[in-house]
């Protein structure tokens, strides 16, 4: 071939399906990393420690909710208030427990006996603190959204694997089907009304050829490019090649991969 499999590979996979489908997949994935991270609360440092810290893993021992009267006095508000207590071990061995004041996210995110990460003074061991990440509740809307990119995800996907396999497909044909000499009929704009109004004209190749069997065949190109197709005009020869097996499968060389193959042709067509 004139032109490498990978280059030829790529100029069939270079379609608004791929590209449709890497910008599908790519939005659905970064907006559903971009709503966990916003999703991903705070850490929760209830209190300031002196010194040095050292973090460690400790045990939740239980769980309280209670409410009480927070504020100035002449401005007092009655709030709940929930409350964690862990236990956990110095760097000795040494059991010490804690409180913790801490939003109802997270009241609400564990249960006693889960692990917790504690961190306490490395001066004073009795003081602590506990440290670990918020994470709102996905709730009906959450989900829904979730569900809504994770179709754009798969939908991005399916067009990107549907791209790949028309790609591979018909850059296999080109570079292994069987030859033949084919005529152009007609160079027609492909769906013209809906390119006038992207300014963009596409255009289709419709041509014709013979197969083994001496039955004729008739065919049409993908959309090309304007550029791509005043290279024919109706009348003119091109090479068409298809499976041996499955005559369903033709495809013409667009790009002039087997321009050898198409020279012999027309020689022995005496063209």
């Amino acid at each position: 071939m004139n032109i490498s499999w990978p280059k030829l590979f790529w100029k069939y996979l270079n379609t608004r399906r791929w590209w449709w489908g890497v910008l599908s997949a790519f939005l659905g994935f970064a907006l559903a990393g971009g709503w966990y991270l916003m999703r991903s609360g705070r850490e929760i440092v209830t209190r300031e420690l002196p010194g040095e810290t050292i973090r460690t893993e400790g045990k939740l021992q239980s769980r309280e909710m209670k409410s009480e009267w927070t504020g100035r006095s002449d401005d007092a508000q009655f709030e709940s208030v929930y409350l964690l207590r862990y236990k956990y071990l110095d760097t000795e061995g040494q059991p010490f427990t804690g409180t913790a004041i801490v939003t109802q996210v997270a009241f609400n995110s564990v249960t006693e006996g889960d692990s917790v990460q504690v961190e306490f003074s490395a001066a004073r061991p009795d003081l602590s603190r506990l440290v670990g990440v918020e994470r709102l509740p996905i709730g009906f809307n959450g989900f829904a959204l979730l569900m809504g990119l994770g179709l754009i995800c798969l939908g991005g996907f399916y067009l990107m694997a549907t791209a790949l396999g028309k790609a591979a497909r018909r850059s296999r044909v080109i570079a292994f089907g069987h030859a033949c000499l084919g005529r152009v009929n007609e160079v027609n704009a492909a769906n013209e009304r809906q390119y006038a109004r992207l300014h963009r004209a596409r255009y289709c190749l419709g041509y014709s050829f013979t197969d083994l069997k001496g039955m004729a065949r008739d065919g049409r190109t993908l959309p090309l490019t304007r550029e791509l197709a005043s290279q024919w005009q109706p009348g003119d020869p091109i090479l068409v090649l298809f499976h041996p097996q499955n005559i369903f499968r033709h495809e013409v060389d667009l790009y002039g991969a087997r321009a050898n193959d198409l020279s012999v042709l027309l020689e022995r067509a005496g063209e």
